[in-house]
């Protein structure tokens, strides 16, 4: 009789741990069903393939979490990305007007939150071939650039492992040039002068589609537009508005993504 108290108490805490791996099994190999409590450990569960999460489960159904506590935020995806666009354009405060040929660059993006609706955080580092005032050659700009926004991505269309998503997003964004040498208004005596500008703030809207040619892997083929400027012409201190590209293209892969 005294060894069978130890071994009930062994056989509550082994289903205690069991019933909490199965609930929490979205990631276990040996799942078979995973069980979801929307509303706390006390109330209805509701069943799911092995192959969803609790998070999804229980958002679709209006649940408030999967255990009835707080979840974090958590990275939905990742884009590791490369940039191109035409090139800055530019109008002088002495009447002349340049087009920039081209601009290179990389970006980084994390989106928080679910697959449907996140937060999207990036930096960009680009390289813009320039423009420049008067017949001498134009200075290469090297601008540096990070923003937060909203994604939105309504739907997504599966074929086995395989899916398309259409994705759309509105950002707002800092932009900042690095090394510009006609970007100084200091003169001696604390005067100043009228130079170019080097930072602004701008807006971005994305809209693209996410390629996932594997498990939880992807390619995402993306159109930004940019819609701001630099400087102002009506600006006495300003010798200079730029505009950046309207249209900018980004070829990223998606190295992280949450299922």
């Amino acid at each position: 009789m005294r060894l069978a108290i130890p071994l009930l108490a062994l056989a509550a805490l082994a289903a205690s741990a069991a019933l909490r791996s199965v609930a929490h099994a979205e990631n276990n190999e040996k799942c078979i069903k995973l069980v979801c409590y929307c509303n706390g450990l006390g109330s209805p569960s509701t069943e799911a393939p092995c192959s969803s999460n609790c998070y999804d489960v229980c958002g679709s159904s209006g649940g408030s979490s999967t255990t009835g506590q707080p979840r974090p935020a958590r990275v939905s995806r990742v884009y590791l990305g490369l940039t191109a666009a035409q090139g800055f354009s530019a109008s002088y405060a002495n009447g002349t007007s340049q087009q920039g040929s081209t601009q290179f660059g990389s970006q980084i993006e994390f989106v928080f939150g679910r697959p449907v609706l996140g937060l999207g955080l990036f930096f960009d580092v680009a390289r813009d071939a320039g423009t420049s005032p008067d017949s001498n050659p134009p200075d290469p700009m090297w601008l540096l650039d990070f923003g937060v926004g909203l994604v939105v991505s309504p739907f997504s269309i599966k074929r086995g492992r395989r899916s398309v998503r259409p994705e759309l997003g509105i950002y707002g964004m800092d932009l900042f040039r690095l090394g510009c040498d006609r970007c100084d208004t200091e003169l001696p005596l604390g005067q100043q002068q009228p130079a170019e500008p080097k930072e602004a703030f701008m807006w971005r809207l994305r809209a693209g589609v996410d390629l996932y040619l594997w498990n939880t892997q992807g390619i995402a083929l993306d159109v930004l537009f940019q819609f701001g400027k630099l400087g102002d012409a009506s600006d006495p201190l300003s010798s200079a508005e730029l505009r950046p590209p309207r249209l900018l293209f980004r070829l990223s892969w998606i190295p992280v993504r949450d299922r």
